[in-house]
């Protein structure tokens, strides 16, 4: 029993704040059939009980999904912080991504797990070593810095090859073929915000490369600010052709 009626009336009101209408009625009915003073308050006490439990295992199943949101988003904020301070792209694991992103495009349930699967299996194929293999958040930063920065911002540096002769025709028309693509990447890159291209990539998973070719770049034009079709395709060309580049 209570100690003292404070303590009786804080249960009261547990129940009557706990408890649905229909089992207060339930209870109120129990009560006033039961004749026996002491019985009828022990039976109060059982359902304080029962509901003291009930909170109890509702706090814990809250805490519990609590922690584990708490510890999905440590997890995620360790793997993207991972995935920022990731060792430099070889050539032939960016050739193996630019592979990876045309095989599984946008829509796709999964799809980067799957480009990092398809790039290990190309470039990592039986190495025991975790550390070497490629996540999924790499692949998406380094699509990602590729598309904003560029493929060398992501590739480690390779020796430098000997300079040929600058008077060779061959070597000027090279160079200003060089010079003419470097200046239409650039053209395209200026002028597009890191919020733009999250707007790209954003409508290319959105529509679908099943639609109508004309009606999804429409779309996709509509949810990028301040930016046409035209722009959109070259701009998705742009970084297709980055990550190709070997």
């Amino acid at each position: 029993m209570w100690d003292n009626i404070e303590d009786m009336n804080d249960d009261i009101e547990l129940l009557c704040a706990e408890l649905s209408l229909m089992d207060l009625t339930s209870l109120n009915t129990s009560f006033a059939k039961d004749n026996d003073v002491t019985q009828s308050l022990e039976l109060v006490q059982d359902s304080v009980i029962q509901t003291r439990e009930k909170l109890k295992q509702s706090t814990e199943e809250h805490n519990r999904k609590r922690q584990a949101r708490r510890d999905a988003a440590a997890k995620k904020a360790a793997e993207q912080a991972k995935a920022k301070a990731m060792k430099p792209w070889t050539r032939e694991e960016l050739s193996a991504l630019a592979k990876g992103v045309k095989k599984y495009p946008p829509g796709g349930g999964n799809r980067w797990d799957a480009i990092a699967t398809f790039v290990n299996g190309l470039c990592h194929q039986g190495d025991e070593e975790e550390e070497n293999r490629r996540n999924r958040e790499e692949c998406i930063e380094a699509y990602n810095t590729a598309a904003t920065q560029g493929p060398t911002a992501i590739v480690a540096p390779a020796a430098a090859a000997a300079p040929a002769s600058s008077s060779s025709p061959a070597t000027k028309k090279a160079a200003n073929a060089t010079s003419s693509e470097e200046k239409k990447t650039e053209d395209v890159d200026n002028g597009w915000t890191e919020e733009q291209d999250k707007q790209l990539q954003e409508g290319l998973a959105k529509y679908p490369a099943s639609m109508d070719k004309n009606e999804r770049w429409a779309a996709i034009a509509k949810s990028v600010n301040g930016k046409g079709k035209k722009e959109c395709v070259l701009r998705f060309k742009a970084i297709r052709n980055a990550l190709k580049k070997k």
